[in-house]
């Protein structure tokens, strides 16, 4: 989820209209907002703060599944290891 967020401010931060009558979206995956523009202000895009909502709570499930199908042999090679240097202590 951190991904997403430093993607969202990096995209808001570098986001400019090729005029200044232009207007300019800004986000990522999805656009999170419109600004600019000559008689426009800066206001939400409400599909796309959901959307991107969904999008980062999946990657965080899928992410949080990955660890926890390669964290329990990772943990088990370390106390082999372990019970291992004890062994050769004695």
């Amino acid at each position: 989820m951190t991904f997403f967020v430093v993607s969202n401010i990096y995209a808001h931060n570098n986001a400019g209209a090729p005029c200044d009558d232009c207007s300019f979206t800004f986000g990522f995956p999805f656009p999170l907002g419109r600004a600019g523009g000559f008689a426009g202000g800066t206001h939400f895009i409400i599909s796309g703060l959901f959307l991107d909502s969904v999008v980062a709570v999946v990657s965080s499930l899928l992410f949080a599944r990955l660890l926890a199908m390669l964290l329990p042999p990772l943990v088990d090679s370390f106390r082999q290891a372990g019970h291992w240097h004890m062994k050769t202590r004695s």
